[in-house]
């Protein structure tokens, strides 16, 4: 996500919009493809095409980057794509027994409600830390203390906090990153502005309209092989079930759902989420 991992002054404090994400996400897509040197088959035989356009790319994404890389696999195409822990499946429902397509509905009310507090108490704290940075700060410290006396009210499982809940290190804002099972960076105010200008699209009907094509797993599903791998340890999980279908009955994508494991799924069991994107990439 742009500036996620930056240091020092910001380039754009007021963070990037869902249309600037995927730009973003593009321009750093197309920098790494430069400098690759094997051949990718979506292009075989057009020799039109330039050659940075024509080399191998997969695409592996995790959290808030699922956005932007389902918004690439669905504007310019990659050989292979991974999700970790994340579907917004929006626009789609499968039925097992004929395989039609449909509008997908929340897998409960209480996962929606989770949801739903989550991202508004996170896109709070950017919204109040660009007015007053200590205001800001106070909400974050706020949402994580709640978040901590009632645990059922957050989409994390308990591997996902890192560590105990004052100890030196975890996923609070008060702690040092747990980078060995959690985010590496510590949780700020800035970098909850996905949170934030996701809600800003409840009022902007064409920015909704624009952002759900580009998170829309039925287009990605046409265009490029698809492996999910979640953690089942969660509180709430961000995909249904009939993401989860729609993955098992489209040829070339599977699902590998990993026990003992939580949202930063490829960290608490990197042995299984290696092998399993081995094998997708390469087999």
């Amino acid at each position: 996500m742009p500036e996620f991992e930056r240091e020092g002054p910001l380039l754009r404090p007021q963070g990037y919009t869902l249309d600037e994400i995927p730009q973003a996400f593009a321009q750093a897509a197309a920098a790494l493809r430069a400098q690759s040197t094997r051949r990718s088959t979506l292009y075989a035989g057009r020799s039109s095409r330039a050659a940075s356009d024509t080399t191998t790319l997969s695409v592996v994404v995790h959290d808030w980057a699922i956005y932007p890389g389902l918004a690439f696999a669905n504007n310019f195409g990659c050989d292979k794509l991974v999700l970790f822990d994340v579907i917004h499946a929006t626009d789609l429902m499968h039925s097992a027994s004929d395989g039609t397509v449909s509008l997908c509905r929340p897998e409960s009310l209480r996962h929606e409600a989770i949801h739903l507090l989550y991202w508004a108490s996170l896109g709070a704290c950017f919204f109040l830390w660009r007015r007053c940075a200590p205001v800001g700060w106070l909400c974050l410290y706020t949402v994580f203390f709640v978040a901590w006396l009632c645990p059922f009210l957050s989409p994390l499982g308990p591997l996902d906090w890192g560590g105990r809940a004052f100890g030196p290190t975890g996923l609070r804002p008060w702690q040092e990153p747990n980078g060995e099972a959690t985010a590496s960076k510590a949780v700020t105010p800035y970098r909850c502005y996905p949170y934030f200008h996701a809600l800003t699209l409840l009022a902007d009907r064409e920015g909704r309209r624009r952002a759900l094509a580009n998170v829309s797993l039925a287009s990605a599903l046409k265009r490029q092989p698809i492996l999910y791998v979640f953690g089942e340890d969660k509180n709430a999980h961000w995909h249904t079930e009939a993401a989860l279908d729609a993955l098992r009955l489209t040829e070339g994508c599977s699902v590998v759902s990993v026990k003992g494991a939580g949202h930063w799924v490829y960290k608490q069991a990197p042995g299984p989420c290696f092998d399993a994107v081995e094998r997708f990439i390469l087999g």
